[in-house]
């Protein structure tokens, strides 16, 4: 209570309309500041059409398989079966970073509030460890369900890069540090990880 984030999905019948949508950000964004537990509520939103159909079954099946649990509706888990470890599954989990990495480094650069601030650091250092482990979660064949667990798997394939992940959990931990530093960091192993996730989408596919 009060560290992690609050991951919820939404799965509709139909697609949501623009107000709809933004009723939705009002109140993701009301429940974050009510209550104190909820440290960030970040809410991912499908349809069922979209879930279900061919191209949804890494992109959704998995997730609603192996990484939550249904606290109402339909449990739509249930029409997929398990899965193997794989980059495709990896992909899946994570999904694309190098968007994120763009979008958060112009959010840095930006602000002026220091707690906005904190809280970019925040997200793009545990952005950047998850999307690490998902380089190495085809080769180790592990769910990790914890920051170290993931990134302990990652060090063992790539233990070249101690210091960077160490620079990572500085970033989550919300500890200040100059922008110029958490821009570097973003520059240098923030790339690092887009080059590498692109070399093995070439490989594999």
């Amino acid at each position: 209570p009060g560290q992690s984030d609050l991951n919820l999905t939404l799965v509709f019948e139909r697609p949501l309309n623009e107000l709809e949508k933004s009723r939705l950000h009002s109140l993701s964004t009301y429940i974050a500041r009510r209550y104190r537990a909820v440290k960030r509520l970040d809410i991912r939103m499908a349809t069922t059409r979209d879930v279900l159909s061919l191209d949804g079954i890494f992109q959704w099946g998995f997730w609603l398989r192996h990484c939550c649990v249904c606290l109402q509706g339909d449990d739509l888990s249930a029409r997929f079966g398990a899965f193997e470890p794989s980059w495709d599954a990896a992909k899946s989990y994570n999904g694309p970073f190098e968007p994120i990495l763009t979008e958060y480094r112009e959010k840095i650069l930006k602000t002026r509030v220091a707690e906005h601030y904190l809280d970019y650091c925040e997200y793009i250092g545990k952005k950047m460890l998850w999307t690490a482990y998902t380089l190495v979660f085809h080769r180790e064949k592990v769910l990790a369900l914890s920051v170290r667990e993931a990134t302990a798997l990652f060090l063992k394939n790539y233990p070249d890069k101690a210091v960077d992940i160490e620079r990572a959990y500085i970033l989550m931990s919300r500890t200040q540090v100059p922008k110029k530093a958490s821009l570097f960091l973003m520059q240098s192993f923030g790339q690092w990880l887009v080059d590498e996730w692109n070399k093995i989408e070439r490989k594999i596919g």
